[in-house]
């Protein structure tokens, strides 16, 4: 570790002091920041709700083919055109409720992903 990396380090753990009020919690201040301790069943369900909604998605689509009737808006820095859409209601319906055909295993290779793309010309 180089002398800079080192004061860098000290002052950081010198902002956490702050938050350690009790003696008894200073050892695990090293740990602090990278240790869950406590297990929120109703946050981490929340996130896992957030994260797998189709609502809170992007996706990006690149193509040569694209022209420029198909892209009507243009980005304010790089002038980049680009389209916005929402997604189809069935598609949507389909993305929030997937279904799967149920063979009767109880352990088996996921569905074939459709969405990889097959022709790279």
């Amino acid at each position: 570790m180089e002398k800079g990396e080192a004061i860098e380090y000290c002052k950081s753990l010198a902002k956490r002091l702050q938050y350690f009020s009790k003696p008894e919690d200073l050892p695990n201040m090293l740990r602090q920041a990278y240790v869950a301790d406590e297990f929120d069943r109703k946050r981490s369900d929340e996130m896992a709700s957030a994260i797998a909604d189709p609502a809170n998605s992007v996706v990006y689509l690149l193509s040569k083919t694209f022209t420029g009737e198909m892209l009507p808006l243009k980005e304010k820095w790089y002038k980049i055109d680009y389209s916005s859409e929402s997604y189809p209601e069935d598609l949507y319906r389909t993305l929030r409720h997937p279904t799967v055909a149920d063979n009767g295993k109880k352990l088996d290779l996921p569905p074939v992903n459709t969405l990889l793309p097959s022709k790279f010309d």
